[in-house]
Protein backbone atom coordinates (compact mmCIF):
# COMPACT_ATOMS: atom_id res chain seq x y z
CA UNK A 1 0.00 0.00 0.00
CA UNK A 2 2.81 2.42 0.33
CA UNK A 3 4.07 4.24 -2.84
CA UNK A 4 5.78 6.85 -1.54
CA UNK A 5 9.38 7.13 -0.29
CA UNK A 6 9.16 8.24 3.44
CA UNK A 7 11.91 11.01 4.09
CA UNK A 8 12.80 12.95 6.96
CA UNK A 9 11.69 16.22 5.99
CA UNK A 10 7.61 15.14 5.57
CA UNK A 11 8.15 13.12 9.19
CA UNK A 12 9.18 16.50 10.19
CA UNK A 13 6.55 18.71 8.90
CA UNK A 14 3.70 15.50 9.83
CA UNK A 15 4.76 15.84 13.53
CA UNK A 16 4.41 19.43 13.36
CA UNK A 17 0.94 19.50 11.68
CA UNK A 18 -0.09 17.16 14.59
CA UNK A 19 1.62 18.64 17.03
CA UNK A 20 -0.47 21.92 15.90
CA UNK A 21 -4.03 20.59 15.77
CA UNK A 22 -3.10 18.73 18.70
CA UNK A 23 -2.87 22.02 20.48
CA UNK A 24 -6.04 23.50 18.54
CA UNK A 25 -8.33 20.52 19.89
CA UNK A 26 -7.47 20.39 23.63
CA UNK A 27 -7.38 24.26 23.62
CA UNK A 28 -11.12 23.76 22.29
CA UNK A 29 -11.65 21.19 24.57
CA UNK A 30 -10.75 23.15 27.47
CA UNK A 31 -12.87 26.13 26.49
CA UNK A 32 -16.31 23.79 25.86
CA UNK A 33 -15.95 20.10 25.43
CA UNK A 34 -19.40 19.78 23.80
CA UNK A 35 -18.74 22.03 20.97
CA UNK A 36 -14.91 20.12 20.82
CA UNK A 37 -17.07 16.98 20.94
CA UNK A 38 -18.76 17.54 17.67
CA UNK A 39 -15.91 19.48 15.89
CA UNK A 40 -12.90 16.97 15.98
CA UNK A 41 -9.64 18.24 14.30
CA UNK A 42 -8.13 14.63 14.53
CA UNK A 43 -9.26 11.00 14.18
CA UNK A 44 -6.91 7.52 15.23
CA UNK A 45 -7.68 4.20 14.67
CA UNK A 46 -7.73 1.97 11.63
CA UNK A 47 -12.08 1.94 11.72
CA UNK A 48 -12.46 5.73 13.01
CA UNK A 49 -10.04 6.79 9.79
CA UNK A 50 -12.04 4.16 7.60
CA UNK A 51 -15.85 5.60 8.74
CA UNK A 52 -14.37 9.50 8.31
CA UNK A 53 -12.80 8.32 4.81
CA UNK A 54 -16.03 6.68 3.60
CA UNK A 55 -18.19 9.12 5.06
CA UNK A 56 -15.90 12.06 2.83
CA UNK A 57 -15.03 14.04 6.28
CA UNK A 58 -11.49 13.36 5.91
CA UNK A 59 -9.63 15.85 5.03
CA UNK A 60 -6.18 13.93 4.63
CA UNK A 61 -5.07 10.28 6.43
CA UNK A 62 -1.51 9.72 7.51
CA UNK A 63 -0.93 6.02 7.64
CA UNK A 64 2.26 4.32 9.23
CA UNK A 65 4.52 2.75 6.31
CA UNK A 66 5.29 0.15 8.96
CA UNK A 67 2.38 -1.53 9.82
CA UNK A 68 2.42 -5.58 10.50
CA UNK A 69 1.75 -7.76 7.59
CA UNK A 70 -1.66 -9.45 8.70
CA UNK A 71 -3.16 -11.73 5.92
CA UNK A 72 -6.39 -13.41 6.36
CA UNK A 73 -10.51 -11.46 5.87
CA UNK A 74 -10.46 -8.60 8.14
CA UNK A 75 -6.54 -8.30 8.80
CA UNK A 76 -4.97 -5.19 8.85
CA UNK A 77 -3.82 -5.36 4.83
CA UNK A 78 -7.51 -5.63 4.27
CA UNK A 79 -8.33 -2.49 6.04
CA UNK A 80 -5.18 -0.44 4.86
CA UNK A 81 -6.01 -1.54 1.32
CA UNK A 82 -9.55 -0.51 2.14
CA UNK A 83 -8.87 2.82 3.31
CA UNK A 84 -6.28 3.78 0.53
CA UNK A 85 -8.74 2.51 -2.12
CA UNK A 86 -11.90 4.51 -0.98
CA UNK A 87 -9.70 7.51 0.07
CA UNK A 88 -8.58 7.19 -3.66
CA UNK A 89 -12.10 7.04 -5.29
CA UNK A 90 -12.74 10.05 -3.00
CA UNK A 91 -10.05 12.74 -3.91
CA UNK A 92 -8.37 12.20 -0.03
CA UNK A 93 -4.99 12.81 -0.34
CA UNK A 94 -3.10 10.01 1.66
CA UNK A 95 0.22 10.46 3.28
CA UNK A 96 2.83 7.48 4.24
CA UNK A 97 5.08 9.18 7.60
CA UNK A 98 6.10 8.20 10.84
CA UNK A 99 6.69 4.65 12.17
CA UNK A 100 3.03 3.42 14.06
CA UNK A 101 5.20 4.42 17.18
CA UNK A 102 6.27 7.83 16.02
CA UNK A 103 2.42 8.38 15.02
CA UNK A 104 1.05 7.36 18.52
CA UNK A 105 4.15 9.20 20.64
CA UNK A 106 3.32 12.62 18.32
CA UNK A 107 -0.59 11.71 19.63
CA UNK A 108 0.42 11.72 23.57
CA UNK A 109 -0.29 8.05 23.39
CA UNK A 110 3.38 6.99 23.99
CA UNK A 111 2.50 3.18 25.21
CA UNK A 112 0.27 2.29 22.27
CA UNK A 113 1.20 1.94 18.38
CA UNK A 114 -1.07 4.09 16.02
CA UNK A 115 -1.30 3.00 12.33
CA UNK A 116 -3.73 5.36 10.99
CA UNK A 117 -5.30 9.13 11.39
CA UNK A 118 -7.68 11.09 9.75
CA UNK A 119 -7.49 14.96 10.24
CA UNK A 120 -10.30 16.14 9.59
CA UNK A 121 -9.96 20.20 10.29
CA UNK A 122 -7.17 21.83 9.95
CA UNK A 123 -8.03 25.71 10.12
CA UNK A 124 -5.14 27.05 11.75
CA UNK A 125 -2.62 24.85 10.23
CA UNK A 126 -3.04 25.11 6.11
CA UNK A 127 -0.02 25.86 5.48
CA UNK A 128 1.38 23.22 7.33
CA UNK A 129 -1.17 21.03 5.41
CA UNK A 130 0.02 22.27 1.87
CA UNK A 131 3.57 21.22 2.87
CA UNK A 132 2.91 18.05 3.83
CA UNK A 133 1.29 17.12 0.86
CA UNK A 134 3.41 19.07 -1.51
CA UNK A 135 6.39 16.86 0.55
CA UNK A 136 4.66 13.85 -0.03
CA UNK A 137 4.01 14.25 -3.73
CA UNK A 138 7.44 14.28 -4.11
CA UNK A 139 8.30 11.27 -2.20
CA UNK A 140 5.63 9.56 -4.27
CA UNK A 141 7.47 10.96 -7.36
CA UNK A 142 10.70 9.72 -5.99
CA UNK A 143 9.19 6.46 -5.57
CA UNK A 144 7.54 6.21 -8.87
CA UNK A 145 10.90 6.80 -10.36
CA UNK A 146 12.35 3.97 -8.68
CA UNK A 147 9.80 1.67 -8.71
CA UNK A 148 7.70 2.84 -11.96
CA UNK A 149 8.79 1.18 -14.91
CA UNK A 150 9.26 -2.46 -13.36
CA UNK A 151 5.78 -2.66 -12.70
CA UNK A 152 4.63 -2.20 -16.35
CA UNK A 153 7.29 -4.22 -17.55
CA UNK A 154 6.02 -7.45 -15.32
CA UNK A 155 2.80 -6.39 -16.02
CA UNK A 156 2.62 -5.86 -19.76
CA UNK A 157 6.21 -7.24 -21.18
CA UNK A 158 7.87 -5.61 -24.44
CA UNK A 159 6.95 -6.20 -28.02
CA UNK A 160 7.05 -9.95 -28.34
CA UNK A 161 5.03 -10.94 -25.07
CA UNK A 162 8.34 -11.04 -22.52
CA UNK A 163 10.01 -8.83 -20.19
CA UNK A 164 13.54 -8.80 -21.22
CA UNK A 165 16.44 -7.96 -18.96
CA UNK A 166 18.57 -10.22 -16.87
CA UNK A 167 17.13 -9.96 -13.77
CA UNK A 168 13.74 -11.15 -14.78
CA UNK A 169 14.03 -14.50 -13.86
CA UNK A 170 14.99 -13.62 -10.28
CA UNK A 171 11.91 -11.16 -10.24
CA UNK A 172 9.43 -13.49 -11.44
CA UNK A 173 11.03 -16.44 -9.20
CA UNK A 174 10.70 -13.31 -5.92
CA UNK A 175 6.82 -13.04 -6.78
CA UNK A 176 6.40 -16.56 -6.77
CA UNK A 177 8.41 -17.05 -3.52
CA UNK A 178 6.20 -13.96 -2.31
CA UNK A 179 2.76 -15.37 -3.75
CA UNK A 180 3.93 -19.01 -2.25
CA UNK A 181 4.50 -17.15 1.29
CA UNK A 182 1.55 -15.43 0.97
CA UNK A 183 -0.91 -18.21 0.85
CA UNK A 184 0.72 -20.27 3.50
CA UNK A 185 0.05 -18.06 6.07
CA UNK A 186 -3.28 -17.51 5.03
CA UNK A 187 -3.50 -21.75 5.43
CA UNK A 188 -2.24 -21.01 8.24
CA UNK A 189 -4.51 -18.80 9.71
CA UNK A 190 -7.30 -20.84 9.00
CA UNK A 191 -8.12 -18.89 5.20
Amino acid sequence: YSQQVVTPEVNALVLELLAALLRFQHRALQRDPLKAAMRRRLLCGLREVGKAVRTGRAKCVVLAPNVEEVLGEGGLDAALASIVAEAAARSIPVVMALSTRRLAKALNRPRCRMSAVAILDSDGAHSVLKSVLAEAERGRAMWRAVHGGMGERLAHGDKEGHVGGAGHRWRMSALKKLDRRRTERAEECGG
